[in-house]
């Protein structure tokens, strides 16, 4: 995989950037693939049952091209990842993977910063999993020939 890595790492930010948004694409994939529509935890400091928004990744991959709707997705945020980091949710490490993959691209996007330019393909190659993660990174790359 060094050399389909090493490609990666020779494109412009754009491109990376390209490559990163197919790549959440991917994600997204897996995502909705292991997380069921209705998914309720229980949140530990009230010990309120709270209902987690499943829908929440593609929102924000589709909001990715707009200010305002990024802004409203944005405060969408804020009660899954403090769940996430409080350990109040838990999913398979592949989920996990592929929902902090979304979740970076989203603030990267928003704050219309780059953030270190391997950290959101690494989540996704981990989400995918060892055996499809350089054919994935392949067909990413690949896909900016397309456009």
């Amino acid at each position: 995989m060094n050399s389909v890595v090493e490609q990666y790492f020779k494109l412009n930010p754009e491109s990376q950037r390209n490559v990163q948004l197919f790549l959440c694409e991917v994600a997204l994939e897996v995502w909705e693939k292991l997380i069921p529509e209705n998914f309720i935890y229980r949140e530990s400091v009230a010990g309120t049952s709270q209902i987690f928004d499943v829908t929440l990744p593609r929102k924000a991959l589709d909001s990715v091209d707009s200010i305002e709707l990024m802004h409203q997705v944005y405060g969408c945020y804020r009660e899954p990842i403090v769940a996430l980091q409080d350990g109040d949710v838990e999913f398979s490490e592949k989920a996990e993977y592929a929902y902090y993959a979304i979740y970076n691209f989203f603030l990267s996007s928003l704050h219309r910063t780059s953030s270190d330019p391997w950290l959101i393909p690494s989540h996704v190659l981990s989400a995918v999993g060892i055996e499809e993660a350089e054919r994935t990174l392949e067909l990413a790359i690949n896909s900016l020939n397309l456009k």
